[in-house]
């Protein structure tokens, strides 16, 4: 067992008895939806891989004996140019409230990336949330390949003008008074606004051809026995899709119920592309995107996923993105609008790593990544 120390912890890699302490961490989490499900999630992440199981590091103070951090690595097939590697997203960082000084978060995440090479990660990336940033900042071997951007496309205009409209009315309103002229303001104006929509997308080339057959579905072995491999958007670094790791990573997700939508042609089978989304009230939320080669698979494919949504009922679809300009051009040209946002993809490559693989780990036009892969 490898084990690094300093005059007040120790760093290494968990045992089975760490196990208590650490679902302690994790029950601190911020997020709701991951407290309530702790022992599905670490068995579905931890344990059911495909790809194989997580690595977690862990920082011990030695008189107590108490686990006061942890840190994870878990197992992604990436392709990297010609070759396929086993990277490793980073995730399930936290540390103990009363340990939060820097040293025991600089440790474990040191150790992890030190050691990352002899547990079979070639590499190592995530998406650090607001907390966690300025921790990868101070380490000197990672480094920041790019800031993420939220992209917002709205389907119905109600909700929106209704936020657009209330804080222009008079604050010696009431708030009953604002509130009820928002809202039938908003409905008169969507009536008409509504029914542009479409037709502006229509405009932007966003066109279904009637011969195409849409699928909702939660399961990819749903989609067909051989699920394609859609290529596009060509990055230099690409995730297996495949079947099996579709179905673990959405069908199987404990904190979310997801659901994977294609489009086909209907003289043949086979899916012109796939988007992989949650539900969130009236909100879709985009995981995953990929497309066939065809000069107009992309935009048939969201011309489908968008009317489908609509109809559906679904006022607004978002989706966090970083990597290649080419994928932001296209949610352009879809209607999405850029926000910024504080995420950041993170990224590790061992010093004595050959080149090419640093200039392609390090470079955000080598990377297409949505929420899926950006925030498990």
């Amino acid at each position: 067992m490898s084990t690094s120390a300093s005059s007040a912890y120790q760093v290494r890699v968990a045992e089975p008895e760490d196990l208590p302490r650490i679902l302690e961490l994790w029950h601190g989490m911020s997020s709701t939806r991951v407290q309530d499900v702790v022992e599905q999630r670490r068995s579905w992440l931890y344990e059911r891989n495909p790809v194989g199981p997580a690595v977690t590091w862990v920082v011990v103070e030695p008189t107590t004996r108490d686990v006061v951090a942890c840190a994870t690595a878990f197992p992604r097939r990436l392709r990297v140019g010609e070759r396929t590697l086993t990277a490793g997203l980073l995730a399930d960082f936290l540390v103990s409230p009363r340990h939060r000084i820097g040293g025991p978060a600089l440790m474990v995440q040191r150790t992890l990336a030190a050691q990352s090479r002899s547990f079979g990660f070639s590499f190592l990336f995530g998406y650090p949330n607001h907390k966690a940033l300025p921790i990868f900042k101070r380490l000197e071997d990672f480094r920041i390949v790019a800031q993420s951007s939220a992209w917002l496309k709205p389907l119905r205009l109600r909700a929106g003008l209704e936020k657009l409209i209330g804080p222009r009315l008079p604050k010696a309103w009431s708030a009953t008074l604002r509130e009820g002229v928002a809202q039938t303001a908003a409905g008169v104006a969507a009536l008409a606004g509504d029914r542009m929509v479409p037709v502006v997308d229509w405009l932007r080339g966003l066109r279904v051809p009637s011969a195409t057959l849409p699928l909702l579905t939660r399961r990819a072995d749903a989609i067909g026995r051989e699920l394609p491999a859609f290529p596009a958007p060509r990055t230099r670094i690409v995730g297996a899709r495949d079947q099996a790791y579709l179905d673990w990573r959405y069908a199987e997700y404990t904190t979310a119920q997801c659901e994977m939508f294609s489009v086909s042609h209907a003289a043949h089978a086979e899916a012109l592309g796939l988007v992989v989304f949650r539900r969130d009230g009236a909100c879709a939320h985009i995981l995953d995107a990929s497309w066939g080669d065809g000069p107009d698979a992309a935009a048939v494919l969201f011309a489908a996923f968008l009317r489908t949504l609509r109809k559906d009922g679904v006022h607004e679809v978002r989706a966090a993105y970083v990597g290649a300009r080419q994928v932001k051009d296209l949610l352009r040209r879809f209607g999405f609008i850029e926000r910024p946002s504080k995420r950041c993809l993170v990224a590790y490559v061992e010093p004595q790593s050959e080149s090419w693989l640093s200039e392609a780990v390090l470079s955000e036009e080598s990377w297409a990544l949505f929420d899926g892969e950006l925030d498990i």
